[in-house]
């Protein structure tokens, strides 16, 4: 009787224990409000940003490995409840960003490597290396104006599309960015660069 009873415990802790599990992943945290599934990608580059009014989730994807590149690259735009809102195909362009949100308008930086055939709003090239991949960037808004650095200083306008300001070449031929990450903080524009480990101040002006 004993042993029936060990083995019938045995088996209710067992049930308890499979039951939070899904092949090998605890999905069962009640703090876990909802999960989205992104097939076939990779977000490497960008993180998740909230709209102005807090109700809608964008982030990018990046599925190009090395010298392959995918054409399934796209922006999502999740609801708050979890639910997909819209899809854009970039159309070969692998989102190499973060993603910011200036009104209407959605900013971020795509590498499309050998293919150019999206239908943005506007484009602009920031980096001419003509490397099948480049670096991982950062960029920034103040006073509706978008700062981009890679091998140059760029302003751009968030209403216009326009390019306002582009710095002489900071850097020698051969010098290789591979990552930049900025942030602004005290009237101030920091940018972090990687390997080389370069920080770039940049005075923000009105």
């Amino acid at each position: 009787m004993k042993r029936i009873l060990i083995t019938i415990m045995v088996a209710i802790i067992s049930i308890i224990i499979l039951s939070g599990c899904d092949n090998g992943k605890n999905k069962r945290d009640p703090r876990i409000l909802w999960e989205y599934d992104i097939e076939d990608t990779y977000l490497y580059y960008s993180s998740p940003v909230l709209s102005g009014d807090e109700q809608t989730i964008y982030l990018g994807t990046s599925i190009k490995a090395y010298s392959q590149q995918s054409d399934n690259d796209r922006l999502i735009a999740l609801n708050r409840d979890g639910t997909l809102k819209w899809e854009y195909n970039t159309q070969g362009g692998e989102i190499r960003s973060n993603i910011l949100v200036y009104g209407d308008e959605i900013f971020f930086i795509a590498d499309f490597g050998r293919n150019n055939t999206s239908d943005t709003k506007t484009k602009s090239e920031v980096s001419g290396n003509g490397k099948t991949t480049g670096p991982k960037f950062n960029i920034v808004i103040h006073n509706a104006k978008i700062l981009v650095v890679s091998e140059y200083i760029y302003v751009f306008d968030c209403n216009e599309g326009t390019e306002k300001y582009k710095s002489e070449r900071l850097y020698a031929e051969g010098v290789s960015i591979t990552y930049i990450r900025a942030y602004l903080n005290g009237g101030k524009a920091f940018f972090i660069m990687a390997p080389t480990y370069i920080i770039l101040i940049w005075k923000l002006t009105k």
